[in-house]
């Protein structure tokens, strides 16, 4: 068995989620100036921190890393997500496949 299986980042999902973000970000930047008060003023920061964080990490891994997310070949899975390198084949013992409306889920039972 000499293929290998690579998903990757996808492009549009990661723009998409990047004008979320923006959307999110400019929200706080009204709820601060434009709405008075202390609520809408601390969900404003709140807003502004976590949508704006978000929005530096969706831009670095998902448009300027471009490395494949998952690789799956004949020396075993290579998953960048859990940060543990590669779990060789010898390490598996049981795999089930899901797919359910055009997910596909991998499970490693215990």
């Amino acid at each position: 068995m000499n293929e290998e299986f690579v998903i990757n980042t996808s492009i549009w999902k990661t723009i998409l989620a990047l004008a979320g973000c923006l959307l999110f970000v400019l929200a706080g930047v009204f709820l601060i100036f434009e709405v008075k008060g202390l609520i809408p003023t601390v969900a404003g920061i709140i807003s502004i921190g976590f949508f704006g964080f978000g929005f530096f990490v969706l831009l670095f891994r998902g448009l300027l890393d471009r490395r494949p997310l998952i690789v799956i070949n004949e020396k075993g899975i290579d998953d960048r997500r859990l940060d543990v390198g590669r779990i060789d084949w010898e390490d598996i013992k049981f795999v089930k496949l899901n797919s359910d409306n055009k997910q596909v889920s991998i499970y490693f039972p215990a």
